[in-house]
């Protein structure tokens, strides 16, 4: 509520204050306006957890999480989209290579086969990644 106060105050959108508070160092006496009009903005690239191993998934996998990050994505909805379809496809090749069963999902969302090396979870993420269309991505 402070934020949007005061980025009302300044006239500029939140994300745009929440920028220059970090800029300035959170003294908001010294926040630049036109600065903060003016600075090129990232959106975030979401990191989705698609396999799990371990305790938290009950198996010997040696890591416990697999995730991928589509950084080749042009916008966030993009990167959304394409992690969704790299987990339906990781749930084909999982289900192909390790029978039904192994589609269980482990405690933080990911798949969890009976996967005992992390070679092996590994390519079958790069097969789920080629499968979906999003090699490189």
């Amino acid at each position: 509520a402070i934020c949007r106060a005061g980025a009302e105050a300044f006239g500029l959108e939140l994300f745009e204050y929440i920028g220059e508070l970090k800029e300035t160092n959170f003294e908001v006496e010294s926040v630049d306006v036109q600065r903060a009009r003016h600075k090129k903005y990232k959106m975030p690239v979401p990191m989705m957890n698609v396999i799990n191993g371990g305790r938290h998934a009950g198996n010997k996998l040696p890591m416990q999480e697999f995730m991928i990050s589509p950084t080749g994505a042009k916008t966030f909805k993009e990167a959304l989209q394409i992690g969704s379809e790299v987990y339906h496809s990781l749930k084909n090749v999982v289900v192909a290579k390790y029978g039904k069963s192994a589609a269980a999902v482990g405690d933080e969302g990911g798949f969890a086969p009976n996967i005992q090396e992390n070679d092996e979870g590994l390519q079958a993420l790069v097969d789920a990644i080629k499968e979906a269309g999003h090699t490189g991505k």
